[in-house]
């Protein structure tokens, strides 16, 4: 954490798992929650996500989703858009993503384009 923001960030947060490595390492993943708008805003402002990444658009679009609708009680269908924006943007990696980048980076690989070959590299079952 930037020291300069020493004292402005505060939240609760707890281990969600523990990993071994191949490599003989362990790591621990935390969930960590943070409630205050402009804590939220110096997150997303300061750190975000590495520039190009899923996780930078996936942090994009639901960071846009939390601006709009913070900060008030929300109706039911607002409530129903942000459900479709959270499924929209799922934590996974999506095969598509991975088949864009794979092409745009490795332009010569054949099988770039093949979704069911990346979803059977990676052990994903195909979506019923």
């Amino acid at each position: 954490m930037n020291l300069t923001h020493e004292g402005k960030l505060s939240c609760g947060g707890y281990p969600t798992k523990v990993h071994l490595s191949k490599s003989g390492r362990i790591t621990a993943f935390w969930e960590i929650h943070f409630t205050d708008p402009e804590q939220i805003d110096l997150i997303h402002d300061e750190y975000g996500m590495p520039s190009g990444t899923w996780k930078a658009k996936r942090f994009e679009n639901l960071y846009e989703a939390y601006k709009m609708y913070r900060g008030r009680k929300l109706r039911n269908e607002e409530i129903q858009e942000i459900r479709k924006i959270k499924e929209e943007n799922p934590p996974d990696i999506s095969i598509e993503w991975i088949s864009e980048k794979v092409r745009e980076l490795f332009p010569g690989v054949e099988w770039g384009g093949d979704l069911e070959r990346i979803r059977k590299m990676l052990g994903r079952k195909e979506k019923g």
